[in-house]
């Protein structure tokens, strides 16, 4: 049952910040399997300093990606 629950939720998460899609995606897995969610606070102050990486890691692809774009579009002819 959790495992169904953890598909569902982690669909329904994407377009969430990242603190909030933590927890609408941990606490309903967590009520499945009868683990209180009271501790889940805790994680979220702790969870903040793994997301600025992954924040910092996504807008570095994000750069690089569309500079790479840009480049081969300005020496691309025009039709």
């Amino acid at each position: 049952a959790a495992t169904a629950v953890g598909a569902v939720m982690s669909y329904g998460a994407v377009s969430l910040p990242g603190e909030v899609s933590y927890i609408s995606s941990i606490a309903p897995i967590a009520l499945a399997l009868g683990v209180p969610i009271a501790p889940l606070g805790l994680l979220v102050a702790v969870e903040m300093v793994p997301d600025i990486f992954r924040t910092v890691g996504n807008v570095t692809h994000d750069v690089a990606l569309a500079s790479i774009v840009d480049r081969q579009t300005r020496s691309s002819p025009k039709s």
